[in-house]
């Protein structure tokens, strides 16, 4: 019994060893491609229609400070921010908007796109704006 509870610690301790020797890495599947905490948001004004935008700032706040000093209206406000990802805004003909983030472009715009049509009555609704938070690609209508 001594002897089969010595091997088995051997044992163990080997494998112990050679998971601290073995070196961990990560799929790019599993990890998004982005740096921590980099932020990104869309400002949007009622009144104008106009759209402002920012990305790859270190603070929720200065992205969205960042935003709505783009999009240069007084009633301009954050309708959506991301950390670590991507968001997206859509509007409809009639008006109607919707802003959501999604770890994945295709998920922001679909979000987006959902939130204007099925929960605020967007007719027509296209995606104007996409952003991410660590990467200068972007567009608008």
């Amino acid at each position: 019994m001594k002897k089969l509870a010595l091997l088995a610690t051997l044992v163990l301790c080997g494998a112990m060893a050679h998971a601290q020797q073995t070196p961990q890495t990560r799929s790019s599947q599993q990890e998004p491609d982005f740096r921590p905490d980099t932020y990104a948001a869309i400002a949007y004004s009622e009144s104008t229609g106009r759209i402002g935008f920012a990305w790859a700032f270190e603070t929720r706040e200065k992205a969205e400070d960042r935003a709505i000093k783009e999009c240069n209206a007084g009633d301009a406000r954050v309708i959506t921010w991301v950390r670590n990802g991507w968001c997206a805004l859509a509007i409809g003909d009639n008006g109607a908007y919707g802003g959501e983030w999604g770890a994945s472009e295709g998920e922001a715009r679909r979000k987006a796109m959902n939130l204007a049509t099925y929960t605020y009555g967007a007719t027509n609704a296209r995606i104007v704006c996409a952003c991410n938070s660590e990467k200068e690609e972007y567009y608008t209508r």
